[in-house]
């Protein structure tokens, strides 16, 4: 006689084993609105990838079967956690996550303007970039001379310039790293030249006066040198430090003033004048 057994079978659910976290995950390039992100896989195996970036109480997220990422209509200036995991062939089971954070590049600086020249000092004052940024970083260049300050404002005040030279100033917005920087904002212009000096007249005739005087402090690139008499004037522009006005009406008075130019051809210091009278 054969006996029949029955084996009962107990129904098992299989699961996948977690991925592994990747691997080097790095920032290749970034801009103001965009990360590159790169990473190697897992030890083990995977099905693709879940990348997800937040920013404050904004998160998105992607799934890429490659090992890099670009991702884009970012805001500017601002701090995102990025975070890449991978994730088994069910699509469910999920490794441990790699985060990396770094902020964007600012926007670049707007309506970049001198509002005021002195011999000097300078005065620029700008709008704040669109999107986020923690500071401005101001540089101002003579020559190989360089000089920089960092403000929080939208404005700022240079001194200590030299009279009559060319400065270029470059304002960049910074991100609240301290470290990331965007595209820097550059303008380029002369401080007033001083005022000539020890201006005199050293010979006066029926027709004719001869004057001279001293360059002024600083720098400049000619002279500005104008005379009237009524309501007719004259101007002369010369690279010396004198001049003789000829063809004169005898026994009539003469104002004459001298003025520095910068090399820019019209940025000009204060004026000397001085009155005299040609002979009889």
């Amino acid at each position: 006689m054969f006996r029949c057994h029955l084996f009962s079978f107990a129904s098992t659910s299989l699961s996948l084993t977690e991925p592994e976290a990747v691997r080097n995950l790095n920032v290749t390039a970034f801009t103001t609105s965009s990360v590159s992100l790169k990473w190697t896989e897992p030890e083990g195996s995977s099905s693709f990838y879940r990348v997800q970036w937040t920013y404050g109480n904004t998160m998105r997220n992607d799934s890429v079967t490659e090992t890099y990422i670009n991702i884009r209509e970012l805001t500017a200036g601002v701090q995102y956690n990025f975070t890449v995991t991978a994730v088994a062939g069910d699509n469910k089971t999920v490794g441990q996550a790699k985060t990396i954070s770094l902020y964007t590049k600012p926007e670049v600086v707007r309506n970049l303007n001198v509002t005021e020249i002195t011999t000097s000092s300078m005065t620029l004052t700008w709008t704040k970039p669109e999107g986020s940024s923690s500071f401005y970083r101001v540089q101002w260049t003579y020559g190989n001379t360089m000089r920089n300050d960092s403000v929080t404002e939208t404005y700022i005040n240079i001194r200590e310039l030299t009279a009559g030279v060319q400065y270029n100033f470059t304002v960049t917005a910074v991100a609240g790293d301290n470290k990331t920087v965007g595209q820097a904002k550059t303008i380029s212009l002369y401080t007033k030249p001083e005022v000539v000096r020890n201006l005199n007249v050293t010979e006066i005739t029926t027709s004719s006066m001869t004057l001279t005087w001293t360059k002024p402090e600083g720098s400049s690139s000619f002279y500005r040198v104008q005379w009237t008499h009524g309501n007719v004037t004259q101007s002369y522009n010369v690279s010396v430090t004198s001049k003789t006005f000829t063809n004169l009406t005898p026994g009539v008075q003469y104002t004459i003033s001298i003025t520095a130019v910068a090399a820019d051809g019209h940025t000009e210091g204060q004026s000397t004048t001085v009155s005299q009278y040609t002979s009889k």
